[in-house]
């Protein structure tokens, strides 16, 4: 997946260290370089995803000469490096390869992680450089060559957005797509839900996933920008996975219950910016990754699911900070990242409390990396089987104070399933009835 970082940084990771771990970090291809779809010449797609793999196996092979050990590895990622893990896990190398997995704020549900139309992404980058798209060894010949360099397609990225990703600003062109039968090489050959459905699947290994509770700080950025164009279009946040059709009538309907809903009916304006950043949240990552926790507590009974919401906001928030968003509430997408690993030319001193919540994530990372339990006071998720209720999803709360709670964001996730039995009732009582 391509991956647009705010600034360019170097991070150090010594308060996990101080808990008796080692920590591997990786890289792996971004955009056209690691996602190109091509199979009739043999590029089956997923190539950065088959970059992380090998630097699992490289793990396996090597981890005990810094005194790690290959028989207790954990994957952990955040964002997009969490939608990739949740793949990992779902994948024939998982329980081979590592053994544990952690997910901030991404899984691979979300509609911003699997690539729509991967055929016509390549043909268009081809035709967009300069290249002959007579066939598919017209393609990889120009691909090739000297003239196609990393530079021409990272500058080619916005023109290769179709209209509707360019209007609910999802800038990802390339990235994982599902393999045909005939790759040699597969990572992922079958449509994620299904895979979320496998029974016992993962066989029994242990998940920590959840978010911050402003991941939409992130994406509002750009909406505060644009507030009118928005307040004329909320139909552009409408998830594909409810309504197909991003103009049909019953997209406005939604849009209707979204203005209702959100913002009491009222038009958009800069003093609701905070509920702006609710509806991004739930829209980019909240539904769906809520969703992949019920799946999991009912599909995956043997592997204990560990679910948390981050909700401290201190000093090092550094994403909030950056983009200027401190007025608005709650921790942006990113910001645990700073409490687990830190700057490497940041020498500001941390507060008692950042340090005290700095010290605590990084102690239940590790205990889970070590022990396969975060916390003695963090309890996994339950299936809470009762017919005809809606699901409650047990958490772990994480800020000045932590502790067990029920249901985070529960009134709008409520809101989203009244939406899909409304608008997909077939499709939701399918669903549902699968657990």
């Amino acid at each position: 997946m391509e991956v647009v970082s705010f600034l360019e940084m170097a991070i150090v990771t010594t308060k996990l260290l101080e808990q008796d771990v080692v920590v591997v970090t990786l890289n792996y291809r971004l955009g056209a370089l690691g996602f190109l779809y091509l199979p009739e010449e043999g590029i089956h797609g997923n190539a950065g995803l088959k970059d992380q793999r090998l630097a699992l196996q490289w793990v396996q092979e090597n981890i005990a000469n810094f005194n790690g050990d290959p028989k207790n590895v954990t994957l952990f990622g955040e964002s997009a490096g969490a939608a990739s893990v949740q793949l990992h896990t779902y994948s024939k190398h998982a329980n081979k390869l590592f053994h544990k997995a952690i997910m901030q704020s991404g899984t691979a549900n979300m509609e911003w992680v699997l690539q729509n139309q991967p055929e016509y992404k390549t043909r268009r980058l081809t035709e967009l450089l300069g290249g002959s798209i007579d066939d598919s060894q017209s393609i990889l010949k120009f691909l090739q060559s000297p003239r196609v360099t990393p530079m021409a397609m990272l500058e080619s990225r916005m023109a290769l957005l179709t209209p509707d990703e360019r209007r609910r600003h999802m800038p990802f062109v390339f990235r994982p797509v599902v393999e045909e039968s005939i790759s040699p090489d597969s990572f992922i050959e079958a449509n994620i839900l299904d895979l979320l459905y496998e029974k016992d699947r993962l066989n029994g290994m242990p998940i920590i996933l959840g978010y911050v509770s402003a991941e939409g700080i992130a994406m509002v950025v750009n909406a505060k920008r644009k507030l009118d164009i928005y307040d004329q279009d909320l139909a552009r946040l409408v998830p594909r996975n409810l309504i197909v059709e991003p103009n049909a009538p019953e997209a406005l309907e939604v849009a209707k219950h979204l203005r209702a809903f959100y913002f009491n009916g009222q038009a958009l304006t800069p003093g609701i910016l905070d509920n702006l950043v609710d509806l991004l949240t739930d829209f980019h990552f909240n539904i769906d990754l809520q969703f992949a926790a019920e799946v999991h507590a009912h599909r995956q009974t043997s592997s204990p699911l560990y679910f948390y919401r981050f909700d401290y906001v201190g000093n090092r928030n550094m994403y909030k900070r950056m983009l200027q968003s401190e007025k608005l509430r709650g921790a942006c997408h990113g910001d645990e990242l700073f409490y687990l690993f830190q700057m490497s030319d940041d020498e500001s001193p941390m507060t008692k409390e950042d340090d005290a919540v700095s010290h605590r994530i990084c102690e239940m990372w590790a205990n889970f990396a070590k022990h396969g339990r975060p916390a003695r006071d963090w309890t996994p998720v339950q299936p809470h089987s009762e017919k005809n209720q809606a699901y409650q999803l047990d958490y772990f709360r994480i800020d000045r104070e932590c502790g067990m709670r029920r249901n985070p964001d529960g009134e709008r996730i409520e809101f989203w399933r009244s939406m899909y039995k409304k608008y997909k009732p077939n499709c939701y009582e399918a669903l549902r009835a699968k657990l």
